[in-house]
């Protein structure tokens, strides 16, 4: 996934924010008939062959990724800039072309099989939205950790570290 990094290089001071949640991504995925026999198994005497990809499978990030990368340079070409990420979020110069484009990409989307999940996607510009699990402020270029994320790595900073591939010092 592109993510923050690419996140932080898009955006532009004002920028109006929404954000498109796709439902169940990896599925909307197809697998060519002749890659399926790679990916079938056996339960209960019968025999499956999986025809979407499957979030199981080590490649699966990359191959959507991958995927998604070609609907990013199409929206590109139409002047949409948007991240691919968990959550795909679209940004523009005003409230105006961010509506608009929100409406574009989703029909987009939709014409290429993919379902949007209507529940988690913000079509409502707006100047501060989370992405990724930071809070980003356009209006600041800035980009912090919610508090309730600040809470819980003061209250308890071992827990936090103990989930984490960095321990803290011993010395």
């Amino acid at each position: 996934m592109e993510g923050i990094h690419t996140f932080k290089s898009l955006l532009q001071k004002g920028d109006w924010l929404v954000k498109i949640d796709l439902k169940d991504s990896y599925f909307s995925v197809p697998i060519s008939k002749e890659h399926r026999k790679f990916l079938c198994f056996e339960f209960r005497d019968n025999f499956y062959q999986l025809n979407c990809l499957p979030f199981v499978l080590a490649s699966a990030p990359w191959v959507f990724t991958k995927t998604f990368k070609l609907i990013a340079a199409l929206g590109q070409e139409l002047g949409i800039r948007f991240v691919v990420d968990i959550d795909d979020i679209l940004m523009a110069e005003t409230k105006e072309k961010a509506r608009d484009q929100a409406s574009g990409l989703i029909y987009l989307l939709q014409c290429l099989g993919f379902t949007v999940n209507m529940e988690k996607t913000v079509l409502d510009p707006s100047q501060c939205l989370k992405f990724s699990g930071f809070l980003v402020d356009t209006t600041k270029v800035e980009l912090s950790l919610p508090a309730q994320k600040i809470k819980k790595i003061r209250w308890n900073p071992n827990s936090y570290w103990r989930q984490s591939l960095f321990a803290p010092s011993q010395d």
